[in-house]
């Protein structure tokens, strides 16, 4: 996994694409916990900043949760599909 640092897009918008990518995977979309911060953003070669800015985008609209000494997990799509329902 690597981003294109030439691009006229942003890092933190690359990342966000690329967790959006794997968040449709199969193997996240069961709600599965993404690798650690600073594993992922080594992987990626930018900062943990940068990574959280992408995270923290996916998180507000409702496709990770986020907690504290827990880690990064990604939002079952049956979660998100009856959340949307309810609003």
């Amino acid at each position: 996994m690597e981003l294109n640092r030439e691009s006229s897009l942003p890092l933190h918008v690359q990342a966000e694409q690329l967790l959006r990518t794997l968040i449709k995977s199969e193997e996240y979309s069961s709600g599965k916990f993404l690798p650690k911060e600073v594993d992922l953003a080594e992987q990626l070669h930018i900062s943990r900043n940068t990574l959280r800015q992408a995270i923290t985008k996916l998180v507000n609209e409702g496709l990770l949760v986020r907690k504290k000494g827990v880690g990064t997990k990604v939002i079952r799509s049956e979660e998100r599909r009856v959340g949307k329902e309810c609003e």
